[in-house]
C-alpha cells in the first residue's frame, strides 16, 4: 500500500518524541554528576558532544531529512549545541571538584529551556499539520478552511477583484469507482491533487472539501489571469494519464465554479456562489469553467475543451 502524505510526518513526530525522552534522561544523568559527583560519561566532555547524544545523532541524521527545510530546525541545532557546550563546562567543573556558580548553572538551564521550547513548538506545528492535512491528497482539510478563507476574504479588495474561490469537482467520479474500484479512485484523487498543486503557487490555498470536491483560493490576480489559471488547471487534469491498480490507463476531467471574493461576503456565501457556478459548469457539459458574478448572472469564462 502506498504511503500517505502524512506518514513521514507521523514518523517524524514519533521519533522526535522518543529522542526527547532520551535527552531528558541525559539531563538527569548530568544532574547526578553535578549533585552527587558521579563521573560524567566521556561523550559529555567532548567538543562534539552535541553530535554524540541520541538526540544529536538523530538531528544530524533522520531528523535532518525530516526537518532541514523547517524554519525552526537551525534554531534547534544551535540551542542544542549551546546547551551541550555549557553542560561540558559544568561537568569539567564537577570533575575538578570546583564550586559551580549560579550564573553558570542558570545559563545551562536557560539553554535547556530554549531548546525545549523550540522542540515543543516544532512538535505542535507538526501535529497541527497532520490534523489539518488530508492524508490521501495532501490538501488541507476543512479543519482549517474556515479560518484560512476568512483571512483571505478580510484582505480582499472592494474594487477590482484580485482574490478568487474555486469549487472544483471531478466529473463522473462515481463511474471511476464503479468501473475500476475504490483503490483506483484513491489513486485518481491523489494524482489529481498532485497535478493541481503543480499548477498553483505555494501561497495559494488548496482544500479537500469532501469526496471528489476541492476548494482553491487564488490571490493577487485579475479576472483575465484567473481565467488563464483556472483553464490551465482544467487542461492539466484532462491531459494527465493515470494508471489504475490493474495497470490500465485512464484520464478524468473536472468542472470548475469561480467566485470573486470581496470583504463583505461570508465564507459560507462565497462557497455557495462558487458552488452555483460549478452547477452551471456541470449543466454546460462538464470539463469547463464558469464564473459567478454578483449582478445575479453566470457567464462563461472559458469554453469547454
Amino acid at each position: 500500500m502506498a504511503r500517505s502524505v502524512n506518514d513521514d510526518k507521523i514518523c517524524a513526530l514519533n521519533e522526535l518524541q522518543r529522542n526527547i525522552a532520551h535527552h531528558y534522561q541525559w539531563s538527569l544523568n548530568l544532574n547526578r554528576t553535578l549533585v552527587c559527583g558521579t563521573p560524567p560519561k566521556d561523550d559529555t566532555l567532548r567538543e562534539d558532544a552535541h553530535c554524540r547524544c541520541k538526540l544529536g545523532r538523530w538531528l544530524n541524521g533522520r531528523g535532518k531529512q525530516y526537518f532541514q527545510n523547517h524554519p525552526r530546525f537551525n534554531t534547534i541545532i544551535q540551542h542544542h549545541k549551546e546547551m551541550h557546550d555549557l553542560a561540558r563546562e559544568l561537568a569539567n567543573s564537577a570533575l575538578r571538584e570546583e564550586k559551580i556558580s549560579e550564573k553558570a548553572y542558570d545559563a545551562y538551564q536557560d539553554a535547556q529551556s530554549r531548546l525545549r521550547d523550540e522542540i515543543q513548538a516544532t512538535h505542535k506545528e507538526l501535529h497541527d499539520e497532520i490534523v489539518s492535512t488530508d492524508p490521501l491528497t495532501g490538501a488541507e482539510t476543512r479543519t482549517t478552511m474556515q479560518e484560512r478563507l476568512k483571512e483571505r476574504i478580510s484582505s480582499a479588495n472592494y474594487g477590482q477583484v484580485q482574490d478568487w474561490l474555486i469549487m472544483m469537482d471531478l466529473d463522473h467520479f462515481k463511474a471511476v469507482n464503479d468501473t475500476y474500484g475504490h483503490a483506483t479512485g484513491d489513486v485518481v484523487l491523489t494524482v489529481v491533487a498532485a497535478t493541481v498543486r503543480q499548477q498553483i503557487r505555494s501561497n495559494d490555498l488548496f482544500f479537500r472539501y469532501g469526496g471528489e470536491e476541492f476548494l482553491l483560493c487564488i490571490s493577487n490576480v485579475d479576472e483575465s489571469k484567473m481565467q488563464e489559471v483556472s483553464d490551465r488547471i482544467r487542461k492539466s487534469i484532462e491531459l494527465t494519464l493515470i494508471k489504475s491498480t490493474d495497470g490500465a490507463c485512464l484520464s478524468v476531467t473536472a468542472s470548475f465554479g469561480v467566485f470573486g471574493l470581496t470583504p463583505n461576503v461570508s465564507v459560507e456565501e462565497a462557497i455557495n456562489k462558487a458552488d452555483k457556478a460549478l452547477y452551471e459548469a456541470k449543466n454546460a457539459g462538464r470539463n469547463c469553467v464558469r464564473f459567478f458574478y454578483d449582478q445575479n448572472y453566470l457567464t462563461t469564462a472559458v469554453a469547454t475543451g
